[in-house]
């Protein structure tokens, strides 16, 4: 919520819910590396991976927890695949959303820009997001 406040104040700068400068400097410099290889398809892959591995800081919050669970109820144990798929899915179809922009034909400034104008409702979403995982996890855990 403070991300939010802080959004929609304009004080962008303030948030707390970002990746730290250092980790964002690590990945443009990963991705730039990586593009300079042999071929652009390898590059691609090879930055995913090392973005990825950096931004385990920011998924691993939700991923550790959510394994936590799930190994420690056996109803939740058969049905761990299935949620990490909806995890993952989650997590990846907005990066397809982008990608479906850009090859469409938007360009990075009106993204971006799109970006800008909806971050405090974003962070409002992400907010509701975890305050309903917070209920989930407070109902497992009551109902035991």
């Amino acid at each position: 919520m403070w991300d939010y406040f802080k959004a929609r104040k304009g004080k962008i700068d303030e948030m707390r819910l970002v990746l730290p400068s250092f980790l964002k400097r690590k990945i443009n410099v990963n991705i730039s590396r990586q593009l300079r290889l042999r071929g652009v398809v390898i590059g691609a892959i090879v930055a995913g991976g090392l973005v990825s591995l950096f931004e385990l800081a920011c998924t691993g919050q939700v991923y550790l927890p959510t394994i936590a669970l799930i190994s420690g109820n056996l109803i939740l144990r058969v049905k761990a695949v299935a949620f990490l798929v909806l995890y993952n899915l989650m997590f990846v179809l907005p990066l397809l959303a982008i990608l479906g922009t850009v090859n469409f034909g938007m360009s990075s400034e009106t993204l971006s820009g799109l970006f800008r104008r909806n971050i405090a409702l974003s962070k409002l979403a992400l907010a509701a997001l975890f305050f309903a995982i917070a209920a989930v996890v407070f109902l497992t855990l009551w109902w035991r």
